[in-house]
């Protein structure tokens, strides 16, 4: 098989982003405007969404996805914070207990993995999809962590069963679980209760404004699942390391 012909122009596109974002982790400490950085992303992102409007419409749902679950997932940060746990760099700028620039990198995350799984999904099937998206995701995931942690991004303390340059086994096992289950959430039609209230009440026939408001609902339950599986792993490796 023909590699340039399995993958599409949006594939290279991604591709491409991924390889920003991730060079821009490596070398981040080279960087003194870190938030510019952080635009050019997010404006190269848009920028694929725009050219590929047509043939990848999803690719918007994944952004309002990952974007929406990037805000919910500062509860998630509150928990590990409160915890003990996690540790950001004083001198940043914040929300909540949370860096400013937070949600923009779950958003990139979310976005990047969410594209692979359902092209996976569209090769292999649902299940393989997940399990090697979750597989993908302690790696990428747990790469970028022992990144931000080298460059004083952000760090563990108080971690059992630490590996990767202290990155905690709960956090690795909590993402790679959690991003098993994003195919599912990215994939499922069906309307959520709070776009049918939404919806109800505005009764808009737009197809775009009720995409957009299920791709929110998406968004608040896939970051509602970032909580529930760092609390989950959190707490069952303490029960593990408790009984050994």
């Amino acid at each position: 098989m023909d590699f340039r012909k399995a993958l599409s122009k949006t594939d290279f596109h991604v591709a491409l982003l991924i390889g920003i974002h991730i060079s821009s982790a490596v070398f981040y400490s080279l960087f003194s405007l870190k938030y510019d950085i952080l635009i050019l992303i997010l404006l190269f992102q848009f920028l694929i969404i725009y050219l590929n409007r047509g043939k990848k419409p999803e690719m918007l749902k994944l952004a309002v996805i990952g974007i929406t679950a990037g805000y919910v997932e500062l509860i998630a940060d509150f928990f590990l914070v409160s915890i003990g746990s996690l540790k950001y760099n004083p001198i940043e700028m914040f929300i909540w207990k949370s860096p400013l620039y937070m949600p923009f990198i779950w958003n990139f995350v979310i976005f990047e993995i969410g594209y692979i799984a359902v092209r996976l999904d569209e090769k292999i099937g649902r299940i393989k999809s997940a399990i090697l998206t979750g597989l993908l995701a302690v790696l990428f995931v747990g790469g970028m962590e022992v990144l931000a942690s080298d460059q004083n991004m952000w760090w563990y303390e108080k971690a059992a069963l630490a590996t990767f340059n202290q990155v905690p086994m709960y956090i690795l096992l909590g993402e790679g679980l959690m991003f098993a289950i994003l195919i599912f959430v990215v994939v499922d039609k069906k309307i959520i209760t709070f776009s049918r209230l939404i919806l109800n009440v505005n009764h808009s026939d737009n197809t775009l404004y009720k995409k957009l408001l299920k791709s929110m609902d998406k968004g608040m339950i896939f970051g509602l699942i970032i909580l529930l599986f760092y609390i989950v792993s959190y707490y069952l490796l303490r029960l593990f390391t408790f009984l050994t």
